[in-house]
């Protein structure tokens, strides 16, 4: 039992957005969007440098939260959000879930209302035949016949109009909430790459990427257990902070300087606490700065975990404000209010998996796309090997999630297993 629980709100997509910030790097990826699909929830960050972006509040159920958590945005879109048409006649996908119990429609569990997972089972997006290699049995004509009532009567479609209007509703959703965050953050998506993970992330990641017209999407190996990996290795970290309210200039600093050795410290014998050798640890530095008179803090990062002078604390805190507001201060007296320390420790990292096992796989399906249904080929994913490259439309499947590449889209595999997935006019 940790002593402080509220460290483990949100911790799993924590995990995630951390992970896929270590493989972004490895891949010399600059700015990149995360991009987590379960089955109640889409969880997104938007990062550069591979710097996990970091947030000193937020609220979680209407409570507020005042410790530090990953920046990231959580919205009510998953494969089991409910689809229906809402009493002024409009098609909407969530908040609310079929949850694991019932489940979707498909999964024969009592379900009655359709979900995306159901939309997905109908266009043959997902495998008819079963997912998790077949072990999960489903009702593809049950899928149908919940969207026939819910959505396509109600609307005057067909089923197939009907489950691709349920996609291109959750999308858009999913993209909204990727542009609210690269706003936030002063960022443009159009030159981001996508990490796509969790079940249903690479399933959807091809239309994002094309909505939102991203430079392309990477989905890791096993993404559907992406983030419950990242916990078993990587790192290990803890944020230790102290308000000290402190003018940034050389009479304030000595005081300024104390407080950071301090919370140096007290992270340096956290870590030896948790086992890390000495030369595993870091101390990434964030200070909460603001310009006199302003209402509202900005962070400012040190990465190499040095404490700068008040002129380079100056200086960092005008490129962020020029980065996040669009305007340049110069000139003016600005004040600390938070120090934060995070202490991080580098774990070993976790063992290969063993190659899979591979699936039982039809070579062909026909699937509905935005330009009609077509006959797509299907490949298992542990038969593909580095160098690999096939224009769209395929779907690659394994046990844990399926990847769809759009037509106009180009799949190549990287030399670590990665799909990377762009549009041809890109490269």
């Amino acid at each position: 039992m940790t002593p402080v629980p509220v460290r483990l709100c949100l911790s799993g997509p924590a995990a995630g957005v951390a992970a896929a910030a270590r493989l972004a790097c490895s891949h010399g990826l600059d700015l990149v969007a995360t991009f987590d699909v379960g089955g109640t929830s889409t969880d997104v960050a938007v990062l550069r440098g591979g710097e996990v972006p970091f947030t000193p509040a937020r609220e979680i159920d209407g409570l507020p939260l005042r410790t530090p958590m990953v920046d990231m945005d959580v919205i009510g879109a998953g494969g089991g959000s409910l689809a229906r048409v809402d009493e002024a006649g409009g098609l909407t996908v969530g908040p609310d879930s079929a949850g694991a119990d019932p489940g979707p429609v498909a999964f024969g569990r009592g379900g009655t209302m359709p979900t995306l997972t159901d939309a997905l089972l109908v266009l043959g997006r997902l495998d008819p035949a079963g997912l998790l290699g077949g072990r999960v049995p489903v009702d593809v004509a049950a899928a149908a016949a919940a969207l026939e009532v819910a959505i396509a009567r109600p609307l005057g479609l067909d089923v197939q109009r009907a489950a691709l209007g349920v996609v291109r509703v959750a999308v858009a959703a999913m993209v909204r909430c990727l542009r609210a965050q690269a706003v936030r953050r002063g960022l443009d998506l159009r030159g981001a790459w996508l990490v796509a993970y969790g079940g249903a992330g690479p399933t959807l990641a091809a239309e994002v990427l094309r909505e939102a017209r991203m430079a392309g999407f990477l989905v890791p190996p096993e993404p559907g257990i992406f983030c419950a990996a990242a916990l078993l290795g990587g790192e290990v970290a803890a944020d230790h902070s102290a308000t000290l309210l402190a003018a940034v200039d050389d009479d304030a600093w000595p005081r300024v300087v104390a407080a950071h050795q301090r919370l140096r410290d007290a992270a340096d014998a956290w870590l030896a606490g948790e086992g890390v050798p000495a030369a595993a640890r870091s101390f990434p530095l964030t200070l909460e700065l603001r310009f006199r008179g302003q209402g509202h803090d900005l962070a400012v990062g040190f990465a190499d975990g040095r404490l700068p002078p008040p002129a380079e604390v100056l200086a960092a805190l005008a490129a962020a404000h020029a980065r996040a507001l669009g305007t340049t201060v110069e000139g003016r007296a600005a004040e600390l209010t938070v120090l934060r320390v995070r202490a991080v420790g580098r774990l070993a990292t976790a063992a290969p998996h063993p190659r899979p096992t591979p699936l039982q796989l039809h070579p062909h399906r026909r699937v509905g796309l935005p330009g009609g249904r077509e006959t797509v080929a299907v490949l298992d994913r542990a038969a593909l090997v580095p160098g690999t490259q096939r224009p769209g439309a395929c779907i690659v499947q394994e046990l844990t999630s399926t990847t769809l590449v759009l037509p106009g889209q180009r799949l190549r595999v990287a030399a670590d297993g990665a799909l990377m997935v762009q549009e041809m006019r890109d490269g």
